[in-house]
């Protein structure tokens, strides 16, 4: 048989590789913003002069702070323990026990979700490398469902033939094929993987940024002593307040990616299915009754 034109199977190769290249970008923004200390920054001030000094970051694993000269890059503390660099009993940075607890919470989201992100990347490699070089040897832009092509006999093809409504069905017809191959589950594992990792990179980013921007010292002096226009706020905390960063926006788009993601992965590849079978001979009898006393009334 001859090989139909690339432009015949371009659709089908398209479609085959469109999910990991949304998995790969939402893989690396997500572990790289979780990463990032630009989850939330502020302007600091000389204590002395209440010049400006510098802009300080703050991450759900990095702390940073600045030097004493003025216009110096901050400084900062890594850690891969969620909420690590937070301590309760401090008082100088002002962390307490509800905002740390917080911040530990929402880093492990953020942890968890890049963990089953990257399993769920692991699997649209799988599913790629599985269906690709079929895609793109195959006449229509087929492939065989089954790991790598292997191990698998596809199922006699049955269909509906539409009979005489007076004529009854003696055996039963197949409405769907029951689908158990490898691929199939693998393809269910990897869906359930990229759309909990989404659900948890969201999450996580609401709780981290909420955490950070809203109950980090000194936020709450910030809005409630005198006149944010003044210098009284500046003299009580050296410190402007904390604003929103831009890893925020890259861990919620990694998000997105991870859940638009799963839905195509269902869309190329066939999740496992239960057969379905449907027996027409009482349909059938009911029809050729029906018809017997229609030509009684004749």
């Amino acid at each position: 048989m001859t090989q139909a034109p690339l432009s015949t199977r371009l659709p089908a190769i398209i479609l085959t590789i469109i999910p990991l290249l949304c998995l790969i970008p939402s893989f690396v923004l997500a572990a790289y913003s979780s990463s990032h200390k630009d989850w939330t920054w502020r302007t600091e001030y000389d204590q002395q002069s209440h010049g400006f000094l510098g802009i300080t970051h703050r991450g759900p694993f990095q702390t940073c702070v600045l030097t004493t000269k003025p216009n110096s890059p901050d400084v900062c503390t890594h850690t891969l323990k969620p909420g690590g660099l937070c301590d309760e009993n401090s008082r100088a940075r002002g962390d307490n026990m509800h905002f740390c607890r917080q911040l530990t919470l929402g880093g492990r989201l953020l942890y968890s979700g890049d963990a089953l992100l990257g399993a769920a990347l692991l699997g649209v490699l799988v599913l790629t490398a599985s269906t690709a070089m079929q895609v793109l040897r195959s006449a229509n832009g087929t492939y065989v469902p089954s790991l790598f092509g292997l191990g698998y006999t596809a199922p006699a093809s049955t269909s509906v033939h539409h009979r005489n409504r007076h004529h009854a069905l003696a055996t039963p017809t197949a409405l769907r094929s029951a689908n158990h191959t490898p691929l199939a589950y693998v393809t269910l594992l990897t869906r359930l993987l990229s759309a909990l990792s989404s659900l948890l990179l969201l999450t996580g980013t609401f709780i981290t940024t909420n955490t950070l921007v809203n109950i980090q010292y000194p936020i709450g002096d910030w809005y409630t002593t005198g006149n944010p226009d003044n210098f009284d706020i500046v003299t009580q905390d050296f410190a402007g307040p904390w604003l929103m960063g831009k890893a925020v926006g890259w861990c919620a788009a990694g998000a997105v990616l991870a859940g638009v993601a799963s839905y195509l992965i269902g869309l190329v590849w066939e999740v496992p299915q239960v057969g379905v079978d449907s027996t027409f001979a009482g349909l059938g009898a009911a029809v050729e009754g029906e018809s017997k006393d229609t030509s009684k009334e004749v």
